[in-house]
């Protein structure tokens, strides 16, 4: 694990040649679409027109598509995409389609630029304006309401697909229209009146999907809200990029309008993951088929562990913490408070089973649940670990988003979550401590670094969730520390360990150079990923933005994916990069009290529409290293140990 720092070393530069050396699991439950007349097939006709699977034999696709943001060029390409599906007597793709006015003035097919919200009709080739309405804000639930009563009344089918087309974040919501002051969204509670409302309005009692081509969607809270309207969830546990689904793959529903929303669910996942792997972004990619039907179990297993785990608090919450840290995140980052704190639900369950004894029988519910209803996920080589439904679970109080509040879906998850921060501010546990005197690390110095030592007090030990080692720059004069990196340490009840080989990430372009923060994390199949916070500047644009790049590294040192990544009002997304905006690289500085803050790693700003260089580099001879382990509990109480070192 401490090797890692001196494995990208011998890498020494990040090519920006991209490929893809590993392929993506497809995960199709143990029944898959199978073939026309299979009874085990869940696509075919059936009995129970509720799931979708009774007799149709048209479709009508509705998508509502918020490209008033920087997503817009990604907008015009998935347009184009639907127009190479066009349409028949038996199926439609029916957008509404609400653009902006900075991103792009390209024009799509046969339509020049708009920056209005215009209703269109995908026809092969081209696409039929049906109505222009003018600037709308797409983040009103009575907006999606029109859209929906509009275009069923329109374009009646006997199916019907809602499509979600935007920035997504979760149960907090989907969208974000630029045009309005603070960037409306439609959070989880207005998708559910805008969708009941329409449905209700064009005399529709369920729609056989509901798809969020966006990040982040496929969480535990939407698939319960959206029960009661819809059969199938069609969305993505983690970040998309930009790309997209590929549209072309609804050509399945234009060539047999019979087929099921299973069967189209299972055209996008191998769409979509095709695409990835042609785009180069196919590492960490997710996305997942839900039967919503199929959720009372799980709705049922989620309820018993919130109230399993509550029953003896005052023990499982150090275990429940160490396994939080474990699971698998999504759209994580550097800074806690720029995650979104969303965990994939089956690992989470399975990892709570994992030595302690009372949650293995209800974390087995829960993974026999999530395998009855996901009916088909795919997932990247960087994503294994993804069972297709993510949840809601921040580290402590201090990170929590008091607008969970509103999902009366989640009440008992809830009520876990605010029992578990009030043990952990209760002062009942002894956090986890050094004994090391004046937090000075053992150390051992090597040919290629230095590896150092935390010894632990016994007390307190068996509280650790969480160690990683730091290292970076320590300015002597002003006595200030910039940390430029952390991985994951080792710890066990007695020591904590890790390694620096005195390399950091640099960014150089002409004249311009930075040091980078780079957090480093392995996976158990041997790619890492490199995650590198910036802050980033628009055209025009009164404060910056939170951005990452994140690459995806083989084993041998091979890039498999360089993406940005914006976290905007908007929401998270894919950002490409507009002429005029700047990076400026951030660092996580520890002050002369000891406090730690995000600021700013140099006085150089890149432009990221031109080529850099990035590379690992030994810091120069007479510098000051500085080197930390960080230990903490459930509750981020916790210690450290440094050394600083003449390089």
């Amino acid at each position: 694990m401490y090797r890692i720092m001196s494995w990208l070393r011998d890498v020494a530069f990040l090519s920006l040649a991209l490929g893809i050396s590993a392929g993506c699991v497809i995960d199709r439950g143990d029944d898959g679409p199978g073939d026309p007349g299979d009874p085990g097939n869940p696509g075919d006709p059936g009995d129970d027109p509720r799931r979708g699977d009774g007799p149709g034999t048209t479709w009508t696709v509705l998508v509502y598509m918020v490209a008033d943001n920087d997503l817009e060029p990604f907008g015009l390409q998935d347009l184009e995409e639907m127009t190479r599906v066009g349409d028949s007597a038996d199926f439609r793709i029916v957008v509404q389609s609400d653009r902006a006015a900075d991103y792009t003035d390209g024009g799509v097919v046969n339509l020049p630029d708009w920056q209005s919200a215009k209703r269109l009709l995908v026809r092969e080739g081209r696409i039929d304006e049906l109505d222009d309405l003018g600037e709308q804000n797409m983040g009103d639930p009575a907006v999606l309401s029109d859209f929906i009563a509009w275009g069923v009344d329109a374009y009646p089918a006997d199916r019907y697909a809602v499509i979600f087309w935007d920035h997504g974040g979760g149960w907090s919501g989907f969208g974000g229209d630029e045009s309005t002051a603070d960037h409306d969204q439609l959070g989880v509670r207005e998708i559910q009146q805008g969708l009941q409302d329409g449905m209700q309005r064009a005399g529709v009692e369920y729609v056989d999907l509901v798809g969020f081509d966006a990040c982040l969607m496929a969480t535990y809270e939407v698939a319960l809200a959206l029960s009661p309207m819809a059969n199938y969830l069609l969305a993505s546990e983690e970040l998309e990029p930009g790309h997209g689904w590929d549209w072309e793959r609804f050509a399945v529903l234009r060539d047999d309008p019979k087929r099921g929303p299973v069967d189209l669910g299972m055209a996008v996942l191998d769409g979509f993951r095709a695409q990835a792997v042609a785009e180069g972004t196919a590492a960490d990619i997710t996305l997942s088929l839900t039967d919503l039907q199929e959720l009372e179990e799980l709705e049922a297993a989620v309820t018993e562990l919130a109230g399993q785990i509550q029953v003896d608090l005052d023990v499982a919450a150090p275990h429940v913490g160490r396994q939080r840290e474990a699971t698998r995140r999504f759209a994580d980052a550097p800074d806690p408070g720029q995650a979104t704190n969303l965990l994939d639900l089956g690992d989470l369950a399975a990892r709570l089973a994992q030595g302690y004894e009372p949650l293995q029988g209800v974390s087995t519910r829960i993974l026999d649940a999530l395998d009855a209803a996901v009916v088909a996920r795919v997932a990247g080589p960087m994503r294994e670990e993804a069972t297709g439904l993510s949840i809601y679970f921040p580290p402590q109080r201090k990170y929590y988003d008091e607008r969970y509040g509103d999902l009366a879906e989640v009440r008992d998850w809830r009520g876990f979550l605010q029992g578990y921060y009030d043990m952990g501010e209760s002062g009942s546990f002894v956090p986890p401590a050094f004994t090391n005197p004046d937090h000075l690390a053992d150390f051992e110095v090597f040919a290629d670094g230095i590896a150092l030592y935390g010894d632990l007090a016994a007390e307190g030990a068996a509280n650790l969730a969480e160690a990683t080692v730091s290292y970076g720059v320590l300015d002597d004069v002003e006595g200030v520390v910039y940390l430029l990196g952390d991985e994951p340490a080792t710890y066990t009840n007695t020591l904590v360990d890790g390694f620096w080989d005195y390399t950091v990430l640099t960014i150089t372009q002409d004249a311009r150079f930075s040091y980078l923060y780079t957090s480093i994390e392995e996976t158990e199949i041997g790619d890492f990923s490199l995650t590198i916070p910036f802050a980033y500047q628009a055209p025009g644009a009164l404060e910056p933005d939170y951005a990452l790049l994140v690459y995806i590294v083989s084993p041998d040192g091979f890039v498999l994916q360089e993406t940005y990544y914006l976290i905007s009002e908007a929401g998270p997304g894919e950002l490409t990069p507009q002429p005029g905006a700047s990076l400026e690289p951030l660092v996580l500085i520890i002050d002369q009290n000891g406090d730690y803050q995000w600021g700013f790693a140099s006085d150089d700003s890149f432009d990221p529409t031109l080529p850099f260089e990035l590379a690992f580099e030994e810091l120069p001879v007479g510098i000051s290293g500085y080197a930390e382990l960080a230990i903490a509990d459930f509750a981020d109480n916790g210690d450290y140990v440094y050394v600083d070192i003449a390089l």
